[in-house]
């Protein structure tokens, strides 16, 4: 859990591309613009603001596919489609644009930070690193930049390096506390746990009242066997923001390690009731209702997860089972034959067997 605390390649998401798109309206043209009439170009590049604000992707990206198609050595114009390429996780195509604006404009920022993003999306690590880099070099206080080379560091496993970079944000903001919990992770990687500690404690210092500083507080106790410590800290997390699903799902962890397992699964609900899409919390809940021989909500589990992901077979094979074990065989039966079309596609043949296993158990057929 405590790698939660990582940078997210989500963190150019939404707001990023939007100030992006704005900052692409308002400029007369990027470097070695055409000079073609301007009006169909900025009508195109509004019409795709618009459609991006309302929510229309495909829009958006067909609209500045037009504008680039009469601006093709606009840099600004060819980093604003990519990064709306990386909305679409097309990341290969995206990769092109901003090497294309790069190639334009070598001191464009932005299309390094997009590349650098990109990158590591496709785990081009020594690309993303390469990117971030030049960000850098270009803008010594960007702390994105920074942010996002430590994450590709970490992820090529620079460890060493990456620690640095981020003791180099804390002397450039002292007191962005992303950068201590990011730090304390990466110390934790390599066991160097009472250093991760020290990390923590200085964050602890600076924001006192921040849940996440509190829970990677409680992580560390975790991880170094301190449970009832861990617990304290866990529910200090979820005093200050009860809406803290790692927070809630420590807890859970360390309450069904004690065997408290109703008050383990009110804490795995209340993670799950903010990750509605991760199904790993429903897994939690359904694993510990069997550990309890409660099958109705290991059941009702099992059907959280697979409203999430329909194509999960492993689901599909565990609410068969509870089912047969209830001897509902026809809804069982359903769910097992479901889960072996979906072991087939993907060639596993265990996954095959422990479904014909099941099957074997039922009743025959009444005549």
């Amino acid at each position: 859990m405590f790698g939660t605390q990582v940078l997210r390649l989500k963190s150019l998401g939404r707001v990023t591309i939007a100030g992006l798109l704005l900052g692409t309206l308002l400029l007369p043209g990027g470097v070695g613009a055409q000079r073609l009439p301007r009006s169909q170009v900025s009508d195109l590049i509004r019409q795709g603001r618009e459609r991006w604000q309302n929510n229309d992707l495909a829009g958006a990206i067909a609209a500045y596919r037009q504008a680039v198609t009469l601006e093709p050595k606009n840099a600004s114009l060819l980093v604003s489609l990519g990064f709306l390429l990386t909305q679409q996780e097309s990341y290969g195509e995206a990769l092109r644009h901003f090497e294309q604006a790069l190639s334009l404009d070598g001191r464009n920022v932005r299309a390094h930070m997009a590349r650098g993003f990109t990158a590591a999306k496709l785990q081009q690590f020594p690309l993303a690193i390469q990117s971030y880099e030049r960000a850098i070099q270009l803008d010594r206080r960007n702390l994105d930049a920074y942010y996002g080379l430590a994450y590709a560091l970490t992820k090529a496993e620079r460890i060493p390096q990456a620690q640095r970079v981020y003791r180099q944000i804390m002397g450039i903001a002292p007191r962005d506390v992303r950068a201590y919990l990011h730090l304390s992770y990466v110390l934790q990687q390599q066991d160097k746990l009472r250093e991760a500690s020290e990390v923590l404690l200085k964050a602890d210092r600076i924001a006192p009242l921040n849940a996440d500083v509190w829970f990677a507080i409680a992580s560390a106790l975790a991880a170094e066997g301190k449970t009832d410590e861990a617990l304290e800290k866990y529910q200090r997390a979820v005093s200050l923001n009860p809406r803290h699903a790692e927070a809630n799902q420590g807890i859970g962890e360390i309450l069904q390690q004690q065997g408290n397992f109703s008050e383990a699964i009110s804490a795995y609900r209340r993670a799950a009731a903010v990750r509605r899409d991760d199904s790993q919390v429903h897994w939690l809940i359904a694993r510990l209702y069997l550990e309890q021989n409660s099958l109705a909500g290991a059941i009702v589990s099992f059907r959280q997860i697979l409203s999430i992901d329909p194509n999960d077979a492993d689901a599909h094979l565990a609410l068969g089972d509870a089912l047969r074990q209830q001897q509902r065989w026809a809804e069982a039966r359903q769910s097992l034959e479901r889960a072996a079309v979906l072991f087939r596609q993907r060639n596993n043949a265990e996954g095959i067997g422990r479904v014909q296993q099941l099957l074997q158990q039922f009743p025959p057929p009444r005549p």
